[in-house]
Protein backbone atom coordinates (compact mmCIF):
# COMPACT_ATOMS: atom_id res chain seq x y z
CA UNK A 1 0.00 0.00 0.00
CA UNK A 2 2.89 2.30 0.82
CA UNK A 3 4.19 1.70 -2.68
CA UNK A 4 0.93 2.96 -4.19
CA UNK A 5 0.99 6.11 -2.04
CA UNK A 6 4.65 6.62 -2.95
CA UNK A 7 3.93 6.35 -6.68
CA UNK A 8 0.92 8.69 -6.34
CA UNK A 9 3.08 11.21 -4.48
CA UNK A 10 5.77 11.06 -7.19
CA UNK A 11 3.18 11.54 -9.96
CA UNK A 12 1.63 14.48 -8.08
CA UNK A 13 5.04 16.06 -7.51
CA UNK A 14 5.98 15.58 -11.17
CA UNK A 15 2.66 17.15 -12.27
CA UNK A 16 3.22 20.11 -9.96
CA UNK A 17 6.80 20.62 -11.24
CA UNK A 18 5.68 20.43 -14.87
CA UNK A 19 2.88 22.94 -14.25
CA UNK A 20 5.36 25.38 -12.69
CA UNK A 21 7.95 25.03 -15.42
CA UNK A 22 7.95 27.51 -18.29
CA UNK A 23 8.14 24.99 -21.08
CA UNK A 24 7.51 26.28 -24.59
CA UNK A 25 7.14 23.83 -27.38
CA UNK A 26 8.33 24.94 -30.80
CA UNK A 27 5.51 26.15 -33.04
CA UNK A 28 5.34 24.86 -36.56
CA UNK A 29 5.49 27.77 -38.96
CA UNK A 30 2.59 27.90 -41.35
CA UNK A 31 3.13 29.39 -44.77
CA UNK A 32 0.64 32.07 -45.68
CA UNK A 33 -1.92 30.83 -48.20
CA UNK A 34 -1.27 31.94 -51.73
CA UNK A 35 -3.10 31.26 -54.93
CA UNK A 36 -1.11 29.41 -57.54
CA UNK A 37 -3.35 29.87 -60.54
CA UNK A 38 -2.22 29.32 -64.09
CA UNK A 39 -3.82 31.25 -66.92
CA UNK A 40 -1.82 29.53 -69.65
CA UNK A 41 -3.83 29.52 -72.87
CA UNK A 42 -6.34 32.06 -71.58
CA UNK A 43 -7.11 35.29 -73.42
CA UNK A 44 -7.35 38.86 -72.13
CA UNK A 45 -10.61 40.74 -71.82
CA UNK A 46 -9.71 44.41 -71.43
CA UNK A 47 -11.98 47.39 -70.92
CA UNK A 48 -9.72 50.41 -71.32
CA UNK A 49 -12.56 52.91 -70.93
CA UNK A 50 -13.34 51.66 -67.41
CA UNK A 51 -9.81 50.59 -66.55
CA UNK A 52 -9.81 46.84 -65.88
CA UNK A 53 -8.74 43.56 -67.38
CA UNK A 54 -9.65 39.94 -66.78
CA UNK A 55 -8.49 36.61 -68.14
CA UNK A 56 -10.94 34.17 -69.66
CA UNK A 57 -10.63 30.70 -71.21
CA UNK A 58 -9.61 30.69 -74.86
CA UNK A 59 -13.01 29.39 -76.01
CA UNK A 60 -15.04 32.07 -74.19
CA UNK A 61 -16.40 35.25 -75.82
CA UNK A 62 -16.51 38.86 -74.75
CA UNK A 63 -19.69 40.83 -75.43
CA UNK A 64 -20.22 44.53 -74.97
CA UNK A 65 -23.81 44.85 -73.84
CA UNK A 66 -25.59 47.71 -75.55
CA UNK A 67 -28.99 49.33 -75.42
CA UNK A 68 -29.33 49.54 -71.68
CA UNK A 69 -29.43 53.20 -70.71
CA UNK A 70 -29.45 52.41 -67.00
CA UNK A 71 -26.27 50.32 -67.37
CA UNK A 72 -24.24 51.52 -70.35
CA UNK A 73 -20.97 50.29 -68.83
CA UNK A 74 -21.58 46.53 -69.09
CA UNK A 75 -19.48 43.76 -70.51
CA UNK A 76 -20.25 40.05 -70.46
CA UNK A 77 -17.84 37.12 -70.66
CA UNK A 78 -19.60 33.90 -71.72
CA UNK A 79 -18.57 30.32 -72.41
CA UNK A 80 -20.20 30.17 -75.87
CA UNK A 81 -19.80 32.10 -79.11
CA UNK A 82 -22.06 35.17 -79.42
CA UNK A 83 -24.26 33.47 -82.00
CA UNK A 84 -24.75 30.45 -79.67
CA UNK A 85 -26.36 32.33 -76.78
CA UNK A 86 -29.53 30.25 -77.07
CA UNK A 87 -27.53 27.24 -75.85
CA UNK A 88 -27.08 26.64 -72.09
CA UNK A 89 -24.24 28.90 -71.02
CA UNK A 90 -22.67 30.76 -68.13
CA UNK A 91 -20.93 34.05 -67.81
CA UNK A 92 -19.83 37.00 -65.78
CA UNK A 93 -21.55 40.33 -66.30
CA UNK A 94 -19.32 43.25 -65.35
CA UNK A 95 -20.97 46.60 -64.58
CA UNK A 96 -19.09 49.80 -63.72
CA UNK A 97 -21.08 52.57 -62.07
CA UNK A 98 -20.05 55.96 -60.64
CA UNK A 99 -19.88 56.06 -56.84
CA UNK A 100 -17.87 58.74 -55.09
CA UNK A 101 -16.66 59.45 -51.57
CA UNK A 102 -18.63 56.80 -49.70
CA UNK A 103 -17.81 53.42 -48.20
CA UNK A 104 -18.63 50.42 -50.37
CA UNK A 105 -21.15 49.24 -47.75
CA UNK A 106 -23.28 52.30 -48.59
CA UNK A 107 -23.73 51.31 -52.23
CA UNK A 108 -27.54 50.99 -52.72
CA UNK A 109 -27.51 47.46 -54.14
CA UNK A 110 -25.43 46.24 -51.21
CA UNK A 111 -27.72 47.91 -48.68
CA UNK A 112 -30.65 46.18 -50.43
CA UNK A 113 -28.95 42.78 -50.09
CA UNK A 114 -28.28 43.45 -46.41
CA UNK A 115 -31.90 44.56 -45.88
CA UNK A 116 -32.96 41.22 -47.43
CA UNK A 117 -30.90 39.35 -44.83
CA UNK A 118 -27.80 38.70 -46.95
CA UNK A 119 -24.44 39.16 -45.26
CA UNK A 120 -21.62 40.16 -47.61
CA UNK A 121 -18.15 38.76 -46.91
CA UNK A 122 -15.22 41.15 -47.09
CA UNK A 123 -12.21 40.17 -49.16
CA UNK A 124 -9.48 41.77 -51.20
CA UNK A 125 -9.30 41.64 -54.99
CA UNK A 126 -6.87 43.46 -57.25
CA UNK A 127 -5.57 45.35 -54.22
CA UNK A 128 -9.01 46.73 -53.35
CA UNK A 129 -11.64 45.92 -50.75
CA UNK A 130 -14.42 43.78 -52.17
CA UNK A 131 -17.73 42.48 -50.88
CA UNK A 132 -18.73 38.94 -51.90
CA UNK A 133 -22.32 37.72 -51.81
CA UNK A 134 -22.99 34.08 -52.59
CA UNK A 135 -25.89 31.65 -52.38
CA UNK A 136 -27.85 33.90 -54.73
CA UNK A 137 -30.34 32.76 -57.34
CA UNK A 138 -33.06 30.16 -57.18
CA UNK A 139 -30.66 27.30 -56.40
CA UNK A 140 -27.96 29.28 -54.61
CA UNK A 141 -25.26 28.86 -57.24
CA UNK A 142 -25.04 32.49 -58.29
CA UNK A 143 -22.81 35.10 -56.70
CA UNK A 144 -21.96 38.79 -56.97
CA UNK A 145 -18.80 40.69 -56.11
CA UNK A 146 -18.69 44.45 -55.59
CA UNK A 147 -15.39 46.37 -55.68
CA UNK A 148 -14.85 50.07 -55.08
CA UNK A 149 -11.99 51.41 -57.19
CA UNK A 150 -11.33 55.12 -57.49
CA UNK A 151 -14.73 56.71 -58.26
CA UNK A 152 -16.58 53.59 -59.46
CA UNK A 153 -18.21 50.47 -58.10
CA UNK A 154 -17.51 47.42 -60.22
CA UNK A 155 -20.07 44.66 -59.93
CA UNK A 156 -19.30 41.14 -61.15
CA UNK A 157 -22.33 38.83 -61.45
CA UNK A 158 -22.01 35.07 -62.05
CA UNK A 159 -25.01 34.17 -64.21
CA UNK A 160 -26.17 31.43 -66.51
CA UNK A 161 -29.09 29.77 -68.18
CA UNK A 162 -29.40 26.78 -65.85
CA UNK A 163 -28.34 25.98 -62.25
CA UNK A 164 -26.45 22.83 -63.28
CA UNK A 165 -24.41 24.77 -65.85
CA UNK A 166 -23.62 27.49 -63.29
CA UNK A 167 -22.48 24.88 -60.77
CA UNK A 168 -20.36 23.06 -63.36
CA UNK A 169 -18.43 26.22 -64.29
CA UNK A 170 -18.37 28.00 -60.92
CA UNK A 171 -14.64 27.34 -60.35
CA UNK A 172 -13.90 28.86 -63.76
CA UNK A 173 -15.92 31.93 -62.80
CA UNK A 174 -13.98 32.32 -59.56
CA UNK A 175 -10.71 31.91 -61.45
CA UNK A 176 -11.74 34.65 -63.89
CA UNK A 177 -12.42 36.96 -60.94
CA UNK A 178 -9.03 36.10 -59.43
CA UNK A 179 -7.41 37.42 -62.62
CA UNK A 180 -8.87 40.94 -62.19
CA UNK A 181 -6.44 43.83 -62.58
CA UNK A 182 -7.13 47.51 -62.62
CA UNK A 183 -5.22 49.42 -65.31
Amino acid sequence: MRAIFGIAAIISLAGWLISRADIKLPQASRPSPQLAISFTGWQDAVNKEYGYSLKMPHDWSRLQMEGEPAYPQRMKLINVKPEEQRKPHVGIVITAMPFKKQPLENYPEITNFVADGREPRRLSMAGETALFLDNLGESGEEFAVFILHQDRVYRFDWTGTHPDVRKQYKDVGLKILASLKFL
